[in-house]
């Protein structure tokens, strides 16, 4: 019997104000990873992405298991360096599909948060939701019914960089 996971991890913002790093918003675009047992190693994807072990869905994927007998295949609608968690979505979907193909019950988040530098984006990717990560420690927000809450609009406004620029680089910037 083939073994075959397909997980989906959201994009996410955490270039929120104040928040830089520590606040963060899964959002409603996707990744898509489905993972193989196929007998070799390969990575599918029509992105501008790596197709080697050097593919940050893998490098996640093999920190918790090998990968060598797995195919990768990858679709993403997430806008790569776009500031909008590629990475972060990228490495908990490795994560994820190899802590269900082989029920290890790993610690997802510390995990991630080693691989990616800092918990923002991947809490938000890995939890969804609303998140504020600060000593270590996670808490995720719900939205919650109220009586009398104000009209909120069909459209909410979203506007994106066309320009690409990787968080490393931007962050010193915000300091």
């Amino acid at each position: 019997m083939t073994r075959r996971r397909l997980v989906r991890a959201p994009a996410s913002s955490a270039n929120l104000g104040p928040g830089f790093d520590c606040m963060a918003a899964a959002l409603a675009l996707h990744l898509d990873l489905e993972v193989v047992e196929t007998g070799s190693f390969a990575v599918e994807s029509e992105l501008p992405i790596a197709r080697g072990r050097e593919n940050l869905c893998v490098r996640a994927f093999e920190r918790l298991h090998p990968a060598d007998a797995f195919t990768f295949t990858i679709r993403s609608q997430i806008p790569l360096s776009g500031g909008l968690g590629s990475s972060a979505a990228a490495i908990v979907a490795g994560l994820m599909a190899a802590d269900h193909l082989f029920e290890l019950d790993a610690d997802l988040l510390a995990c991630a948060t080693e691989l990616e530098g800092h918990p923002d984006n991947v809490a938000a990717s890995l939890h969804g939701g609303f998140v504020i990560c600060a000593d270590g420690q996670v808490a995720r927000f719900e939205r919650s019914p109220c009586e009398r809450a104000p009209p909120v609009p069909r459209s909410p406004y979203r506007c994106r960089c066309r320009m690409q620029c990787s968080t490393s680089r931007t962050r010193p910037c915000s300091r």
